[in-house]
């Protein structure tokens, strides 16, 4: 994590809370990344009488560094939708107050990180998936398919975060006191490229090269689709007009039927 990290995505920084743009900064970068996720206690999901935990008191920051570039698959239940190495871990951020004096302190904030466990097996580091728009999708870390370490939707609302999965060393991901059933909103969102100028401009290239080739095929595409509407139309023309607009003649035999 040392040298020189560089802004991908920002919600405060004109990208706004955005599902789509994350996707989309996301897709063909190769280099490592820091995921920062400002947290506030999920309302709907709330234990407390008439939410009166205010969001403020139990904001929270968990976040995920990983050397593996991340990967978008459509979307499936699979269990190899697991990728990544042990290069990575979970962390979180809250005040001093809410946690030991054995915690690493940074200022008024305490930092946790959670280190991938030796008995880890299954290999479930990361998995993303999302549809061809990028309006719907997920983002998994650690956990299982069914239940993942931390979540985050397409909504970026109704996340969670549990304190334990397997993958990672246990803790506490959010702020005590949410009393949320682990769940969070997204109060805020930031995705920093890290590893040094060289490795970011490297991966900025491959995003930039991986983005020509998705808009070339997208224009193959609309050329081979207009092209085949075109022969259909012709093929319709030259058969004597059998098959083209033959509901017009369908619907002029029915008329005559009631006449």
């Amino acid at each position: 994590l040392g040298g020189k990290w560089r802004r991908l995505y920002s919600s405060s920084q004109g990208d706004g809370l955005s599902f789509p743009h994350l996707m989309h900064v996301l897709k063909g970068y190769e280099g490592p990344t820091v995921t920062i996720i400002g947290t506030i206690p999920c309302a709907k999901h709330s234990l407390q009488p008439n939410n009166t935990t205010s969001a403020y008191a139990t904001r929270g920051i968990v976040g995920f560094f990983t050397a593996t570039p991340w990967t978008m698959t459509h979307h499936s239940s699979t269990q190899s939708d697991f990728y990544g190495t042990d290069d990575c871990f979970l962390f979180s951020m809250t005040d001093t107050e809410q946690h030991d004096s054995n915690d690493d302190k940074t200022g008024d904030s305490v930092v946790r990180v959670f280190r991938p466990t030796r008995n880890n097996k299954q290999g479930n580091y990361m998995k993303s998936s999302c549809s061809n728009n990028n309006a719907t999708g997920i983002i998994g870390v650690g956990g299982s398919t069914s239940q993942p370490r931390l979540h985050l939707n397409e909504r970026l609302e109704a996340c969670r975060a549990f304190p334990s999965g397997g993958t990672f060393e246990a803790g506490e991901l959010l702020p005590k006191g949410a009393d949320s059933l682990y769940y969070f909103d997204v109060e805020a969102l930031e995705v920093w490229g890290v590893g040094g100028e060289g490795w970011i401009q490297e991966a900025l290239q491959a995003r930039v090269k991986a983005r020509d080739v998705r808009e070339a095929n997208l224009r193959n595409a609309r050329l081979v689709d207009k092209k085949q509407f075109v022969d259909d139309f012709r093929a319709g023309l030259l058969d004597g007009n059998k098959t083209l607009f033959g509901h017009v003649e369908h619907a002029a035999e029915r008329c005559e039927g009631y006449e």
